[in-house]
């Protein structure tokens, strides 16, 4: 005797009839419905094959292009022609998609916004941004350059008199440790 009852399926459509709505009537296996059981009453037909069906698909004939634009229509789409920031450069060709290009006769087919870039009048180098420091060179950090104000730059003598200093202290020095060892 087996201890479990056997699995009941009347119309023998592979729908067991605890879960069959229709158990004395088979299954339409047809893509539309097929776990309920019942029959369909008409067959759904998907012409263009594109997992649609004709009764639900605005192009029956033509297949729908799935690419996450309008992709329950049935339809195929166009989406390259698509210009999210109306700025005349279609999405595929716009790096900047949802910002709209600045034209203004510098990069206007990017699809980006920007500013036409100043000349640096030191080196005749292309630059982006204004430059801080026109008069003045600036360093690797990009901080500007310029001449320490005269009264702080020392004049030859008094770099002679800190070196001078300096090989006294250093002789000085040496003497002692001379002396020190003898």
């Amino acid at each position: 005797c087996p201890d479990v009852p056997p699995i009941k399926d009347t119309d023998n459509d592979g729908i067991v009839d605890s879960i069959d709505s229709c158990p004395t009537q088979s299954e339409t296996v047809n893509g539309f419905e097929d776990m309920d059981g019942c029959p369909d009453v008409t067959t759904v037909k998907d012409s263009d094959k594109d997992g649609i069906p004709n009764n639900e698909d605005l192009c029956p004939r033509e297949a729908e292009t799935i690419n996450n634009y309008q992709d329950l229509d049935g339809c195929p789409d166009t989406v390259a022609t698509a210009d999210y920031d109306s700025d005349g450069i279609i999405n595929t060709m716009d790096k900047c998609q949802f910002d709209a290009e600045t034209i203004n006769g510098y990069k206007d087919t990017d699809g980006c916004p920007d500013a036409v870039p100043q000349q640096n009048s030191e080196s005749a180098v292309v630059v982006t941004v204004p430059d801080k420091c026109p008069a003045g060179q600036t360093n690797i950090d990009g901080n500007c350059v310029t001449d320490p104000p005269k009264n702080s730059v020392p004049d030859v003598v008094q770099w002679t008199a800190v070196i001078a200093a300096a090989i006294t202290a250093v002789g000085g020095i040496a003497a002692a440790k001379l002396r020190k060892h003898s």
